[in-house]
């Protein structure tokens, strides 16, 4: 190879030496230079293996001619030896310009091509990336462009295998989500059929500790009449047994008073007996003393009747008193049995005071303890309401959350997974 490039360069030098610079010697130049950018030989090199070649050429030219001089005794002029260094620079000059012309010509060339196929490759990527950006995952790269530019190549594959991944991540958290979406959505119906029912029935409840508490006041309001009754009815008690006191008073000196009268009439009856007896005597005198007696007899007789008509009236009277003697006895013994019977009353009335208090105490407590449920209903209640408002939001944000799913997994389905090269 090396021996081969020593004839051709021989060769090459030979027709500049011979001063034949036609086609054949711009196609022996132009091929040097495109082989030299095609091997990527830096145009330094070549000018420096000129340079040597000069120098050479030019010590045995001036080499030579010395040795021509010296045989002609120095008779040769100067202007030979310059006229032919200097032609000799100007060939080899000009042919390191026509090279390296070549030469950059060529990298120009290459370097225009390699652009271009650059242009070209980014082209096409960028049409890939049009082409994914339209929902084609599908797209592929040619080989050719892979090898024009293999970095944005592996960009573009490693990009167009993230999308698929993230894409694939996506349709099956959309999946996901529309599932989950659905079951939320009807564990948030059942909630909110069960909050429905739990609403009705709290709404009973609160109606009934409504009723319940309305109840209790009513209730309450009769007990504090009853006690105002019972209080009544305590101090009617409390007079009646000052009344029945008084009574069994007034019996008791009533008693008395017929106790006395009936002495009294018993002790008239004694006198009325004595004096009939008296009259009967008088009158057996006066039958006894004849006419003289007569007068004496009949005043006797009117006396006599008049102590019978006396005895008669205190029979009655004593009669009549002890008749009336056996009621005020009864009505004293009734008296005190309705002193005892008040007292007991009494008695049973303030038990019952304390009771209907504890009873009121209680009411209270009830009304107190009635009027905190029916508060807790209500709020309960309210509180449904607002779980069932909550579900029934809940129920609209998970149908729309199944509408999204399902559009973003038609946006996903909707991208090309089968091979299109670009």
């Amino acid at each position: 190879m090396v021996s081969s490039a020593r004839d051709r360069q021989k060769q090459h030098w030979e027709t500049i030496l011979s001063a034949n610079f036609g086609r054949e010697y711009v196609e022996n130049v132009t091929r040097i230079g495109n082989t030299h950018a095609r091997i990527g030989l830096s145009p330094k090199w070549y000018i420096a293996g000129y340079a040597v070649l000069l120098d050479n050429m030019i010590r045995r030219i001036v080499s030579d001619c010395e040795i021509k001089r010296n045989r002609r005794f120095g008779r040769q002029p100067q202007t030979d030896l310059g006229e032919i260094v200097g032609t000799l620079i100007r060939v080899a000059l000009l042919d390191i310009d026509l090279s390296v012309s070549t030469y950059l010509d060529k990298l120009r060339d290459d370097r225009e091509a390699a652009q271009e196929e650059g242009t070209a490759a980014l082209v096409a990527i960028a049409q890939a990336l049009d082409q994914m950006t339209e929902g084609n995952m599908s797209v592929t790269l040619d080989e050719k462009v892979i090898e024009k530019a293999p970095i944005l190549a592996t960009s573009f594959n490693g990009l167009k295998a993230g999308i698929g991944v993230i894409i694939g991540d996506i349709r099956d958290v959309s999946s996901g989500v529309k599932d989950s979406s659905r079951s939320i959505r009807n564990n948030v119906e059942t909630l909110r059929e069960r909050a429905t029912s739990q609403m009705g029935a709290i709404s009973d409840i609160t109606e009934s500790s409504a009723i319940l508490d309305r109840t209790v006041s009513d209730v309450l309001v009769q007990m504090q009449a009853a006690t105002v009754t019972i209080d009544n009815f305590s101090t009617a008690v409390a007079n009646g047994n000052g009344d029945v006191d008084a009574l069994s008073l007034s019996i008791a000196q009533i008693g008395e008073a017929w106790r006395a009268m009936l002495t009294l009439v018993r002790d008239i009856s004694e006198i009325s007996t004595k004096i009939r007896m008296l009259a009967l005597n008088a009158h057996i005198e006066a039958s006894r003393a004849g006419e003289y007696g007569s007068g004496f007899s009949v005043i006797a007789e009117s006396i006599r009747e008049l102590a019978g008509i006396t005895g008669k009236a205190a029979a009655s009277i004593t009669e009549l008193a002890e008749t009336s003697q056996e009621s005020i006895t009864s009505a004293e013994i009734s008296a005190r049995r309705t002193k005892v019977v008040l007292s007991d009353i009494g008695d049973g009335v303030g038990v019952v005071r304390d009771v209907v208090a504890r009873i009121d105490e209680a009411m209270k407590t009830q009304s107190s303890g009635a009027r905190a449920n029916h508060e807790v209903a209500s709020r309960l209640n309210q509180s449904a309401n607002q779980s069932v408002e909550q579900a029934n939001k809940m129920t609209e944000s998970c149908d729309k959350l199944v509408d999204q799913s399902g559009v973003l997994t038609n946006l996903v389905l909707e991208f090309d997974r089968a091979p299109v090269e670009v």
